[in-house]
């Protein structure tokens, strides 16, 4: 078995469909290059590392989309932003920002 299988075993990733990120990739090296450096952890120890990092994995995954929506959007008026934000405070634009969320969680 894989080990992005074992330690991502709900993901996309795991079936092969998506190529692994980075994040996933620096937390598998992690995993495996602490299973090298010590006695073989059980794989359920990796998989706790695994979802302990998460919130910080997140967060840097945060802080990544948000410094590209801010060059990617540099050259948007003041007013299409406000025009945006109308727009998904509507009950269209809210119906869409929940689709739209829950395509990437």
């Amino acid at each position: 078995m894989a080990v992005r299988n074992v330690i991502f075993p709900h993901s996309q990733h795991a079936a092969g469909q998506m190529p692994i990120t980075f994040f996933e990739a620096v937390v598998t090296g992690l995993a495996i290059g602490s299973a090298q450096q010590a006695p073989a952890p059980h794989i359920e120890t990796i998989r706790r590392g695994v979802v302990s990092m998460r919130p910080l994995l997140r967060e840097g995954a945060r802080e990544g989309v948000l410094a590209g929506c801010l060059f990617a959007y540099r050259n948007v008026s003041d007013a299409e932003i406000e025009q945006w934000l109308e727009f998904l405070r509507s009950d269209s634009g809210g119906r869409y920002a929940r689709a739209s969320a829950s395509c990437t969680t």
